[in-house]
């Protein structure tokens, strides 16, 4: 009333309100066996971060397809699709297909 904006109070303890769509893009797999070898573990906290940060659904491209193993429980839980052996899926039959045969 003197002129002075009003701000409401922020609930900073209170329900957290569901998270927003929340979309990324990272880079594309290969030699997930090798990573499991070195560091165990590590694709799956990766993918828990991720959940835990607001993703609710990914998306993961495989250039070796050995990543199935390690990603089929979060497959099973919904939460990841799968895509083994990505690059194939685009050029089988394509003319870059047959120039990469010859």
């Amino acid at each position: 009333e003197d002129g002075v904006c009003a701000t409401p109070p922020l609930d900073l303890c209170g329900e957290p309100a569901p998270p927003a769509g929340v979309g990324g893009c990272g880079r594309i797999l290969y030699d997930v066996a090798g990573l499991e070898r070195s560091r165990p573990g590590l694709m799956s906290d990766w993918i828990e971060v991720h959940l835990a940060a607001g993703f609710s659904h990914l998306t993961l491209y495989d250039t070796d397809s050995l990543a199935g193993e390690v990603l089929q429980p979060f497959v099973d839980r919904g939460v990841v699709t799968y895509v083994a052996g990505w690059p194939d899926q685009f050029v089988e039959g394509s003319c870059v297909a047959r120039i990469m045969r010859s």
